[in-house]
């Protein structure tokens, strides 16, 4: 079956040890990288920021949470917590998404990835994962045809349901007649 453009998503996963999946080309030994189909966001990373397209929407943030802990609670995972610093990531991504019109992992001009930004933030974590979204549904509807395309797709359902994540972060855009959203999950140093 083809998925319409609409429904189309990316995701991505990068791990600091080797597992199944392709390693990442160019990134730094044991990392990882997934892709799929299904919809993604971008990141912005110059030192000049376009207006933002939209501001971001906290109600469908928090609804694409609530709906991501349901499907790890309902498979027999813990609850993701929402953090602060990939919240904010996470509306750069969806954003620059907006305000660019584009929809990739790969931020313009360079390609770079998410895990650039970690990394230049100097954000520490063992396993990180990124799916993105966009579709153009009424606010409620797009929150969940986007976790349910994400649960549809095998590369997205695995960021979902990976057992060592532990924090999450979802920046929502409305803008250019769509919602975009920007998944990040992450895996935090062992702290001890």
């Amino acid at each position: 079956m083809r998925i319409p453009k609409a429904h189309r998503s990316r995701n991505w996963s990068h791990a600091l040890r080797p597992t199944l999946f392709q390693r990442e080309r160019g990134s730094f030994p044991g990392s990882i990288l997934v892709l799929s189909l299904v919809a993604v966001v971008g990141v912005f990373v110059g030192s000049v920021r376009i207006a933002a397209a939209g501001s971001p929407s906290p109600q469908l943030e928090r609804n694409l949470v609530a709906l991501t802990n349901v499907d790890r609670t309902s498979n027999g995972l813990t609850s993701l917590l929402e953090d602060d610093t990939l919240i904010g990531i996470a509306r750069e991504r969806s954003d620059d998404m907006v305000t660019r019109n584009y929809f990739s992992h790969e931020i313009p001009p360079d390609g770079q990835l998410v895990f650039s930004i970690f990394r230049q933030r100097e954000i520490g974590y063992q396993a990180a994962g990124e799916n993105i979204a966009w579709n153009s549904a009424a606010e409620l509807a797009s929150v969940q045809r986007a976790e349910q395309d994400f649960m549809n797709s095998p590369a997205h359902r695995a960021n979902i349901l990976r057992d060592d994540y532990n924090i999450i972060g979802v920046g929502a855009i409305p803008g250019n007649g769509k919602n975009l959203f920007t998944v990040l999950f992450m895996h935090t140093p062992d702290q001890g």
